[in-house]
């Protein structure tokens, strides 16, 4: 049912758009109705058949006119034509309320001014808003009071509003614009004031939500749920309800004429229902005078298609949002940031294009490679253009904006696109055939912006798959030495990698240093810090490599002259055997200070018992410390070098001593290696005369004897002593010789030894000592012996003892245990007295038979 005001009268028009029957316009004709000029449906309960109307009256001609609030139940009936019944319809109406409304402060509501000033109302059931030229305010019909909502100090004109329902809104009475509109749901409105609009309940309370205008509308219009269309004089914005305010604004809709704000008459917009009957066919009519428009509610994906031909980008991802089913909602932004992305790239905007790509997961690095057909030439056969919505043509090559350094900043972009679209690809995941060619584009792009620090990391990245030989010439020709390495290396050719790091660090190669960003620019340490770097990679690559492979076998010794402990640490990783670290010393040359570690890593890690080894490695010892400065033999080194010589001349039993004699004797600081050498060959006299007389330390000497553990260390001690062979005789240390060891020497070979000119009381102590010993030690024995023949006889007396004992046994003898005569049976006795038979004796086995039955003693354990 629909109804119109025209003329101060209300109109109605039964029955809906598509019910059957005919339909007559009837005019309702009541006194109630008298000065009605503005008409509201209740917008809590669209379904129901009430209507309010706001009229202006006065209880008598010359009377201030007053606000009357009047509601109506609307009805319909069969008429008749001519006086035959027919089946036309005709509207009806009664009012069911009616309520005068106080305008002036006093009489229980607030200021309204005059009934005239009131330009617009609103019906949410209980509530009623209103507004005039000046403020806003909410009336209640069961109360009759009413309040202010706020003021506006920019006067706004009403205007009717298709907001409130089709065909419920007067299109009469007033010019101006439009101030309240109801919002679909029936529980909020809609307040507008100039360029912006709040969002109030149906009781006046505000909800929080603004939307800001960019001028002052026209027209607002709330029916096309969920979206609000604001007419301006050039065009019509459209709003997301959805959205908070500040992204709210998804469409804008130019106009095709100018809506002239001082051309008489106000703008109108409503909304009729299409032929589909569906949300998407509905039509909003804008009229404005004479003219009219028509505004369809086309499908998002046309939406969005239009205004990328607009080029309105932002407006299109907006309008693919607003959709309320997720599929469909990712299609559109994703196609709409691709053809975004494809269409200002087409116009060399090549930073714009990219931000819109980077949301685009269905636009693959692959699809960049057409832009630079120089370089992607191999590869543009095996792209698979994406079409998306086929709204550009396909991409050419890289369109640049003018200036001085466009076109570098351009492919610097392009590089940081494909780089970010490299790191989000997964494993197994990319760009399928074109994969190398994404991976050698890149490479191509870092070189032409001279980017060394991403360009190494590119290489130097596990899993990628740049063609080395599309790049190699221009990374020869840019200086990028160390780059070229890295991408040989992660592709498996680890000994062209190592050859370029040998080239570099033998001033074979070149490597154009930047300030900042390769691996050889900026290093504090110089030339050395630079090599030790060089020498680190090839050391990794060689690792890598493994046992036995080329590039070990080719760069090893290299590696040895430049690093032998990096080099000896690869051996030992590698587990290369004790003969392979051996053939690679001729590297390092019979001189060089390192050659003994690699010895004593084939002799102590590898176990060789090759006697060259342990040779060369106790020549190589003696060498290295007669070959370090005076001030460098008491270092931390000198005493590595020296402590491991001894530990080895005192472990090893293969190696020549005689040769290892020669090579001390021309070093005589090493006098307790020389001693180790000579206790090898056996000569311990001349072992204890360097520690006597050459080290003068008789402690470590008499250490010697003890060690020996015979009598003939310490009588050749004593004899060194007695007789040395320069100087006097020391007496004193003989004397504390024997003071230490003499109880356990023959005092005869003693006497043999000391000399006829050593004095008597020098040695007086000493032998008097020994013979005391010895006449102690003889007297002991004597014990000892008298003891040993006593228990001999003792033994033997038992024994005899033992053996005349007898048993007699007699018919009526049994068996202690199972009591049964013994007869002739054999029986044991045991030392307790115990008869038993045979049987009972072995019956807890042969280890048994020892513990008496009766008893449980042990026999054996007390024996």
């Amino acid at each position: 049912m629909a109804c119109a005001l025209s003329g101060g009268s209300l109109w109605i028009l039964p029955g809906d758009a598509d019910s059957g029957g005919e339909h007559d316009a009837s005019q309702v004709k009541l006194s109630a109705l008298k000065g009605c000029f503005r008409l509201s449906a209740d917008n809590t309960n669209r379904g129901c058949r009430s209507l309010l109307c706001a009229c202006r009256f006065s209880l008598a001609p010359g009377l201030p006119k007053r606000l009357k609030l009047v509601v109506l139940e609307l009805g319909e009936t069969l008429g008749s034509d001519q006086g035959i019944r027919s089946r036309k319809r005709h509207g009806s109406a009664r009012v069911t309320h009616e309520q005068a409304v106080e305008t002036q402060p006093g009489g229980g509501s607030c200021d309204l001014g005059p009934p005239s000033a009131v330009r617009e109302v609103a019906w949410f059931g209980d509530s009623v808003l209103l507004r005039t030229d000046a403020r806003f305010a909410q009336f209640s019909l069961s109360t009759e009071l009413g309040r202010e909502v706020f003021a506006t100090t920019t006067p706004a004109s009403a205007l009717a509003s298709g907001g409130g329902g089709p065909g419920w809104e007067s299109r009469e009475g007033g010019e101006g614009r439009q101030g309240l509109v109801p919002l679909p749901g029936g529980q909020s409105c809609l307040l507008v004031a100039g360029d912006l609009g709040m969002t109030v309940s149906g009781e006046g309370e505000p909800t929080g939500s603004v939307v800001q205008f960019p001028a002052e509308p026209e027209a607002v219009h709330a029916s096309c749920d969920p979206y609000l269309l604001a007419v301006f004089a050039k065009s019509v914005y459209v709003y997301d309800s959805r959205k908070g305010p500040r992204d709210s604004h998804s469409q804008t809709l130019n106009l095709p004429i100018f809506l002239s704000p001082n051309k008489p008459g106000r703008v109108v917009v409503e909304s009729m229902m299409g032929s589909g009957g569906s949300s998407s066919s509905v039509l909003v009519v804008v009229a404005h005078g004479t003219d009219l428009f028509f505004l369809a509610r086309t499908g998002l994906e046309d939406q969005c298609r239009e205004a990328l031909r607009q080029g309105r980008h932002e407006e299109c991802l907006a309008i693919a949002e607003t959709s309320s089913r997720e599929e469909e909602r990712v299609e559109l932004e994703q196609n709409s940031r691709a053809e975004a992305g494809i269409a200002l790239l087409h116009q060399g905007r090549t930073r714009e294009a990219l931000g819109y790509l980077r949301g685009c997961d269905g636009f693959g690095a692959e699809q960049i490679l057409p832009l630079f057909p120089k370089y992607c030439a191999r590869w543009l056969h095996r792209v698979r253009r994406r079409r998306f919505w086929s709204m550009s043509p396909p991409l050419g090559e890289l369109v640049v904006e003018e200036g001085v350094g466009a076109e570098e900043g351009a492919k610097r972009l392009v590089a940081e696109f494909l780089r970010d679209r490299r790191t989000e690809r997964g494993e197994g995941e990319g760009e399928g055939e074109s994969r190398d060619g994404v991976d050698t584009l890149l490479c191509h792009l870092w070189l032409d912006c001279g980017e060394a620090k991403a360009l190494e990391a590119l290489c130097g990245e596990a899993g990628n798959e740049v063609c080395v030989e599309a790049v190699e010439g221009r990374m020869r020709e840019a200086g990028r030495i160390h780059a070229l390495a890295l991408l040989r290396e992660n592709t498996g050719n680890l000994l062209g990698a190592c050859e370029l790091w040998c080239g570099l660090a033998d001033g074979k190669r070149t490597e154009v240093e930047l300030r900042e960003g390769s691996f050889l620019s900026g290093l504090a340490g110089g030339e050395e810090e630079r090599q030790r770097k060089l020498v680190g990679e090839v050391a990794r690559a060689v690792a890598a490599a493994g046992k036995g492979s080329a590039c070990a076998l080719s760069c090893l010794p290299w590696l040895m002259r430049r690093d032998p402990q990096a080099a000896l640490g690869l051996l030992r990783e590698a587990g290369y055997g004790a003969g392979e670290a051996v053939e690679l010393l001729g590297e390092l040359g019979p001189d060089h200070p390192e050659r003994w570690r690699y010895l004593d890593f084939a002799v102590a890690e590898r176990g060789s018992v090759d006697p060259a080894h342990h040779t060369d490695l106790a020549l190589a010892l003696a060498a290295l410390w007669g070959s370090l400065p005076e001030i460098d033999r008491g270092s931390a080194k000198g005493a590595e070098v020296r402590a491991r010589l001894l530990e080895f001349l005192e472990g090893s039993d293969y190696y020549n001593t005689g040769a290892a004699l020669k090579c001390l004797s021309r070093h005589p600081s090493l006098s307790l290696e020389t001693v180790a050498v000579c206790r090898k060959r056996g000569d311990h006299a001349e072992s204890l005369r360097i520690l006597t007389f050459v080290l003068k330390d008789n402690e470590r000497a008499v250490a010697y004897c003890e060690d020996l553990g015979t009598q003939e260390g310490y009588l050749l001690l004593l004899d060194m002593l007695l007789n040395p062979p320069e100087g006097p005789a020391l007496y004193a240390e003989a004397v504390r010789l024997l003071s230490s060891t003499g109880a356990s020497l023959n005092p005869l070979r003693v006497l043999e030894a000391l000399s006829d000119a050593m004095p008597m009381p020098l040695a007086y102590e000493t032998l008097a000592r020994m013979l005391r010993e010895r006449q102690h030690r003889k007297r002991a024995q004597q014990v000892l012996k008298g003891l040993a023949r006593a228990n001999e006889v003792s033994v033997a007396h038992r024994r005899v003892a033992r053996l005349s004992e007898h048993v007699e046994m007699t018919e009526d003898r049994a068996c202690r245990v199972c009591n049964v005569r013994i007869g002739t049976k054999v029986f044991g006795l045991y030392p307790n007295g115990v008869l038993v038979c045979y049987r009972c004796m072995m019956r807890r086995g042969e280890d048994a038979k020892h513990v008496c039955p009766v008893t449980g003693r042990d026999f054996q354990e007390e024996i």
